[in-house]
């Protein structure tokens, strides 16, 4: 079966990019965050998917914890289960629902393979104040705390809806509205309710045709929101989907930014972005686009449901969006 021209229309554009802090550099520690982004076609429901997801590490102790290999793990595995489960022709809102007990159950499969709690595995040394939970912990558990402690946001968008999900800290943007997630330095990970069958990621959901820019990033770029020059690069306009360089801006604008400020960047900083393709931040308009037109009809469009819709509300002004 062919794909119609509208399946193939790509109307919106994903980036990502990530780099280490200042900070983590100086304790030689990893990149404990990671992303992806991605787009397809669906045979099945004849639309075209947007989905991206970004996690971050906690730093916890640096000497025993490791969870740049969860947060690299969890972003995986979520890529593969969230492509998997629409290519079935199940809506997004239905796989937000029981992703976060996907990635529950993985979490608790792929700990109890490693490290069972049958493995002999104390710290060798005593933990007091906020760490002395670690005391207590079997070597199963120690695994999940120290390779699992990962924050999630992520995002499923057909060209009609995006649904925004998350567990723990981090920051949202739709349009000129910024979203800051603060918990307070105690994010609810995933790793700490594996045992909750009831527990849900936190979700939002928003009109596509509401949406000319989108983001979700760590909290290592709170400091964003003092800097809407850096808005307005994040989102340099892009005319043509399959440019391969334009993909790459991003990352190369997050290189450059902890040479000019590294003292706002201490902690590692990540960021996935989703812009309507041909939109100019800095003018408002839509510039010339490379893509086919998208105002025919889908061959077979799903029937609309109703949903709890949110419209993106006014927020930090950025500069092509301030009228004196």
């Amino acid at each position: 079966m062919k794909m119609s021209k509208n399946m193939l229309n790509q109307t919106f554009f994903g980036r990502r990019g990530s780099h280490i802090g200042s900070k983590h550099q100086q304790l030689d520690i990893n990149n404990q965050d990671a992303c992806i982004v991605d787009t397809f076609c669906s045979r099945v429901t004849k639309k075209r998917y947007y989905y991206g997801v970004l996690s971050d590490g906690c730093t916890g102790m640096p000497m025993f914890s490791r969870t740049e290999v969860g947060s690299n793990l969890l972003t995986t595995f979520l890529f593969g289960e969230i492509q998997k489960l629409l290519r079935t022709g199940a809506s997004p809102e239905s796989i937000v629902d029981g992703l976060f007990q996907r990635c529950a159950q993985t979490i608790n499969a792929v700990t109890n393979l490693i490290v069972p709690p049958t493995v002999h595995w104390p710290y060798p040394i005593d933990f007091s104040g906020k760490h002395a939970f670690r005391n207590d912990l079997d070597a199963t558990q120690r695994f999940q705390v120290d390779y699992f402690s990962a924050t999630i946001i992520g995002f499923i968008a057909d060209n009609e809806d995006i649904i925004v999900f998350s567990s723990g800290d981090g920051i949202i943007m739709v349009n000129d509205q910024i979203d800051i997630i603060d918990q307070n330095d105690e994010p609810d990970y995933i790793a700490n309710s594996l045992y909750k069958p009831a527990k849900k990621f936190e979700s939002k959901q928003y009109r596509m045709e509401d949406i000319d820019t989108f983001g979700i990033m760590t909290d290592g770029m709170k400091h964003l929101t003092a800097d809407p020059e850096l808005l307005t690069q994040i989102f340099e306009v892009v005319t043509d989907p399959s440019d391969l360089m334009a993909s790459l801006k991003l990352q190369t604008l997050l290189n450059k930014v902890i040479d000019d400020r590294p003292e706002d960047y201490e902690d590692d900083y990540t960021a996935v972005t989703l812009q309507r393709v041909g939109y100019d931040p800095l003018t408002s308009v839509e510039a010339v686009t490379e893509t086919i037109d998208e105002t025919e009809a889908l061959a077979e469009e799903e029937p609309e449901t109703e949903t709890t819709e949110t419209t993106p509300k006014k927020g930090v002004k950025l500069p092509w969006q301030r009228t004196s």
